[in-house]
């Protein structure tokens, strides 16, 4: 589900949390985070995209693209979860382009990709300084256009790396809308050279469309430069050509996120909602092989946010710890009301019952809230960051809660 997170203007909030067992416990809210564990900040925006920079600070995107829409860009934080206040303005800095997903840059810089905020719409990435201001020596002015035009139901790319030359790989799926009842479904991937100039050598100046990569939700790259889509798996060379098989490799960059990620072998895991009865949706964690099929070694995991109680459960978010298990995070909505739901599993499957309570934990924060993103800090803590409302009032905010890893 998609969460309003807030940002005009700019305002830290403390709040009550829950009471955890202990602060060591496994799945607790981490006391020393925000106020008992939990951050919220006021404003007006769409969460998209977090990552985790070099500092440990926290970056998030905030916003769609609209013409009337002005709160597009990035809010950070500090690692103790408040506001980096020298960062952009009070802490939030506009792009010129829609912020989906983030990546830092090798030099510090934030990468930013979304689409064009006026015009025709197309996959866009913009470059801030580590200050939060426009990088104008990127691309033109601070924002490169790819030659992809979204159109109908078009998804702003949601898949973003850095290879290890600097280039900058983006994907994501589009749907476009033919006449009032057909829709074709498509795919797109951009290369940029680390100077946000379209890079000639890969496809046709730059870009690569096709319906095979209709599904694309994450990217990987191996040492020779050749670009991996999943879940519905393809490879793509170095040049951009569409290969007739996929050939296991090594992912040595992979974009980060999303709940289908890449694994170091060129294996891939991804969360997925699946109803159960009408009632009730479960989060399903699997692992697949290169070739599509399932990981015969991996044990594939079915499981409600609150063991035992039938809710309209969804995921939206995957991450993995440094020791490979894997975090995943969504929202569990009962009663018309939803909270954080985080949940950690083993590296070949199963939830790790260590955390949380037997392997899940949620959150209220407020009234309406869901988990967004999930990030893994050096010490195997556990960032979420979404949005949350206060029904009562309609005000809305950026969530971020951490947990013991």
């Amino acid at each position: 589900m998609k969460k309003l997170w807030i940002l005009a203007p700019l305002a830290s909030l403390v709040v009550a949390s829950p009471a955890s067992a202990s602060a060591a416990t496994p799945g607790s809210l981490d006391p020393t985070f925000g106020s008992n564990g939990i951050t919220i900040t006021n404003g007006d925006g769409i969460p998209e995209g977090a990552t985790l920079l070099a500092n440990g600070d926290i970056a998030v995107t905030v916003g769609e693209a609209s013409a009337s829409n002005t709160g597009t860009g990035v809010v950070e934080y500090l690692p103790n979860g408040q506001l980096n206040t020298a960062f952009g303005s009070d802490g939030f800095a506009p792009t010129s382009t829609g912020a989906a997903a983030i990546v830092q840059a090798p030099n510090g810089d934030l990468v930013v990709a979304g689409e064009t905020l006026s015009g025709e719409a197309a996959i866009a990435v913009a470059e801030l300084t580590a200050s939060g201001a426009p990088n104008t020596s990127f691309g033109n002015d601070g924002t490169a256009l790819a030659p992809v035009t979204l159109e109908g139901n078009a998804v702003p790319p949601s898949a973003l790396l850095i290879e290890s030359n600097g280039d900058i790989v983006v994907g994501g799926s589009i749907s476009i809308e033919i006449g009032r009842r057909d829709v074709v479904s498509t795919g797109a991937v951009v290369r940029f050279t680390s100077a946000g100039k379209l890079d000639s050598t890969f496809g046709t100046k730059g870009a690569v469309s096709s319906s095979k990569l209709s599904s694309l939700a994450t990217l990987g790259v191996d040492s020779k430069g050749d670009v991996f889509t999943a879940p519905e798996e393809h490879e793509l060379s170095s040049t951009g050509a569409i290969d007739a098989s996929v050939t296991p490799e090594p992912i040595v960059a992979s974009a980060q996120g999303d709940s289908t990620e890449f694994v170091s072998s060129g294996d891939y895991v991804t969360a997925s909602t699946v109803g159960v009865h009408k009632h009730d949706t479960q989060v399903a964690v699997d692992r697949f092989l290169p070739s599509g099929t399932a990981d015969s070694t991996f044990t594939a995991t079915q499981f409600n946010w609150v063991q035992g109680t039938a809710a309209l459960d969804g995921v939206n978010a995957l991450a993995f710890e440094p020791n490979g298990e894997i975090v995943v995070g969504g929202g569990h909505d009962s009663d018309g009301f939803s909270t954080f739901g985080v949940g950690l599993l083993e590296a070949n499957g199963g939830l790790d019952a260590a955390f949380g309570t037997e392997g899940t934990t949620t959150t209220e924060i407020q009234d309406d809230e869901s988990v967004g993103r999930v990030l893994v800090q050096s010490n195997d803590d556990i960032v979420a960051v979404g949005g949350t409302e206060d029904n009562s009032t309609g005000v809305s905010g950026i969530a971020l809660a951490r947990y013991i890893g």
